[in-house]
């Protein structure tokens, strides 16, 4: 197994093996785990096997290993046997995840990683917000406008790249931790790819001044990503704003929005369930 450095160097050969892949997820993305992995103090490696493309953290002695891709040919069930194998006899503690797709459910042990499940939503239902169960989301959005009737939607402009920046390192969220410090770096991180194509992002202005941003990816032509949100949390429905005003801007030709998992944090989830998803891009541990 050669080990492959998580860089740009090895960005061409991560998305033709995620090219692979017909139904997308957060973890498709090359600019999302790079700008994570840019800013984590974890030691990362990429590396193909037998067909195959993983991505691997380091954390706690284990290697954390998710399958990226895999090209038409591939025997699945022979890659994990003998990758399996070749950690065990190195002596590696290790731990292989993928999506459901590619999971070999009639041949090897598996169980669901639920934290890992992203959620996957109707992109009418997050355009329009109709019927009953949006009607506290229709509610929260009708709040910001009569509490901040100046306010403004500002599709992603390169040349405010500092200042989007700026909002996002003072943005102080409800909870603190380390976890929170390094999605707020990698979101910062990501700015380095506005201007390709596939990447959006957007803001919310009030009186001039930067109080919503948000960033996210076409994953391919059905399938939209929102990778970060933040929002000023003393502004009421500001959140439900941007979820709504970002979609109809950015993404109204797709079908699907992806808004990544809830990494086991109860208030994520039952923020993320408030939207009701339509499905789950569903996570499986290998045993």
């Amino acid at each position: 197994m050669k080990k492959l450095p998580f860089d740009l160097s090895s960005r061409k050969l991560f998305e033709e093996y995620a090219s692979y892949e017909k139904n997308k997820g957060a973890w498709h993305s090359f600019i999302y785990l790079y700008s994570f992995v840019s800013v984590s103090t974890l030691k990362t490696y990429l590396f193909e096997y037998k067909d195959a493309f993983f991505y691997t953290y380091v954390d706690n002695d284990c290697d954390n290993v998710f399958m990226i891709g895999k090209k038409e040919n591939c025997d699945v069930v022979e890659v994990l046997k003998s990758l399996k194998k070749e950690f065990k006899n190195d002596g590696v503690n290790f731990s292989i995840k993928m999506y459901e797709d590619n999971v070999p459910f009639k041949s090897l042990p598996y169980e669901e990683d639920r934290d890992s499940f992203e959620y996957v939503y109707n992109t009418s239902d997050l355009k329009n917000l109709e019927g009953r169960k949006y009607r506290s989301k229709r509610a929260h959005v009708k709040t910001f406008f009569e509490n901040h009737e100046e306010a403004v939607f500002e599709k992603g402009d390169i040349s405010k790249k500092d200042e989007y920046s700026e909002f996002i390192l003072n943005w102080l969220p409800k909870r603190i931790d380390k976890s929170v410090h390094e999605e707020k770096l990698a979101a910062v991180k990501s700015l380095d790819f506005m201007g390709e194509d596939g990447y959006k992002s957007c803001a919310v202005r009030c009186d001039g001044k930067v109080i919503a941003f948000s960033s996210g990816l076409k994953l391919d032509k059905d399938n939209g990503f929102i990778m970060f949100e933040k929002a000023d949390n003393d502004c009421k429905g500001c959140y439900a704003f941007i979820n709504q005003s970002f979609v109809n801007e950015e993404f109204n030709d797709t079908l699907y929005i992806n808004r990544d998992q809830d990494i086991g944090l109860e208030g994520l989830r039952q923020a993320k369930m408030s939207y009701y998803p339509s499905s789950f891009k569903k996570v499986y541990k290998i045993k």
